[in-house]
């Protein structure tokens, strides 16, 4: 069997092309309260600042373009295929797209896509800021970005779940977590234990919370700053030139 290669990535991989990041102090978060623009309880009685604020996040993307890290996992899946090499991402922009990666795994949505609440019909609005709040198929005035709100259920966390566990049990896998606070997503969901025996790579601009000793490689920078040592020993780790025995 070949090996496999799993990416997780969080904001940190497009903050250096200039996306902002939701959790930094000077974040999202900052200039917004997400309990009123991403909360599932509470976007329907803040329907027009709810709208407003994706709206801005689409058009930002029209002025963006993919760093040195999205082409990395570009040409690693291109290079190795995306059977072997798997991106699941929390970013709901489409950077990794852009720089040539298919079968992008995005687990918390997509921003350019919208979905109706009446009859579940899903369409892309592209990078448009200001958009027509109707479905275009059933007519319903209750639309919504589609994308995960707080208070939702992700719908593929179970599946990401399912093969990160199986992947961690082969040592000849890699599983490399990318620029992520662990807040979200909780890092023992992808990453296990030290018992598990799947090469573990880290890279973020600061330690993370948990055990870092279960980490067989860590990059306490961002993605674009290690983006040519990662892209060396991501190939070496899938023409299996890279163990725990020999590392740089």
């Amino acid at each position: 069997m070949k090996s496999k290669l799993l990416v997780f990535s969080g904001a940190g991989l497009s903050a250096d092309s200039g996306i902002a990041t939701f959790r930094d102090s000077d974040g999202l978060w900052a200039q917004y309260d997400p309990d009123k623009v991403c909360h599932i309880k509470t976007w329907l009685d803040n329907y027009e600042l709810v709208h407003e604020f994706y709206g801005k996040r689409r058009a930002e993307l029209a002025n963006v373009e993919p760093n040195a890290g999205h082409y990395v996992l570009a040409r690693l899946q291109q290079k190795y295929g995306p059977e072997r090499v798997q991106i699941w991402t929390q970013n709901i922009d489409d950077l990794l797209e852009q720089a040539g990666a298919v079968e992008v795994k995005h687990v918390h949505g997509f921003l350019s896509d919208m979905t109706c609440t009446g009859c579940g019909d899903v369409w892309s609005v592209g990078y448009q800021a200001d958009i027509e709040l109707y479905c275009p198929t059933c007519g319903c005035s209750t639309i919504k970005p589609k994308v995960i709100f707080f208070g939702e259920v992700a719908p593929i966390y179970g599946n990401m779940m399912i093969e990160f566990h199986e992947a961690r049990k082969i040592g000849d896998n890699t599983i490399v977590v990318i620029g992520t606070s662990g807040n979200v997503v909780p890092m023992d969901w992808i990453v296990g234990r030290g018992t598990d025996p799947a090469f573990k790579i880290l890279v973020n601009k600061e330690p993370i919370a948990g055990d870092m000793s279960i980490y067989n490689m860590c990059f306490i920078s961002t993605m674009v700053e290690a983006a040519e040592n990662m892209e060396l020993a991501l190939t070496d780790r899938m023409e299996g030139k890279l163990t725990k025995e020999f590392m740089y």
